[in-house]
């Protein structure tokens, strides 16, 4: 989407963590909000430790990490949300 294209990898976490968050299926907006904060921040996290040790010494983008867990994860909520609706 065009937000991803001005966001990168901030606007993948912004917009994919919270969609898994919501499958979790928590209650509150609080609890979600808070589990998004968190969520969000492990996700780079390990993008970060995967792309510092992944090839080492060498260092890949933190995007080519999140991009690579992101666009399976895409698809399948973008599948799971068709087979539902029918």
């Amino acid at each position: 989407s065009l937000f991803i294209a001005y966001c990168g990898i901030v606007g993948f976490v912004g917009l994919m963590v919270p969609h898994f968050v919501r499958l979790l299926g928590l209650r509150s907006g609080f609890e979600r909000l808070l589990a998004s904060f968190l969520s969000g921040a492990a996700t780079l996290t390990l993008a970060q430790f995967l792309a510092t040790w992944t090839l080492y010494p060498t260092q890949l983008p933190v995007g080519v990490i999140t991009g690579l867990i992101g666009a399976p994860a895409f698809l399948a909520l973008l599948w799971r949300s068709r087979s539902v609706r029918g």
